[in-house]
């Protein structure tokens, strides 16, 4: 596959995952006839969500990295990641006193 066909399906598939995941998690209920239709279409979404993580797990990786660095930005996420603690702990082991 062409390097640009290749950048083309991975940022579709990252936007397919973004929506997926948006409408799968939504929490909002309409009381009524379309109950029904909107349990249905939430639960499509989380299964086209778990197929596309089959498909690409490199894209999915970056999707879930993308989300939580958006967590974190927004402040309902970890301050700091695991990968910022341990070079922060490398760089103060090489301080010299």
């Amino acid at each position: 596959m062409p390097k640009t066909h290749e950048k083309i399906v991975r940022k579709i598939v990252l936007v397919l995952l973004g929506v997926t995941k948006a409408v799968g998690s939504t929490q909002k209920t309409i009381p009524g006839k379309w109950h029904n239709l909107i349990d249905s279409i939430k639960v499509s979404s989380q299964t086209a969500h778990l197929k596309l993580i089959e498909v690409d797990e490199e894209a999915a990786a970056d999707f879930y990295d993308m989300e939580e660095e958006f967590k974190r930005k927004i402040g309902r996420g970890k301050l700091y990641c695991k990968e910022d603690l341990d070079l922060a702990q490398k760089r103060v082991e090489k301080v010299d006193f």
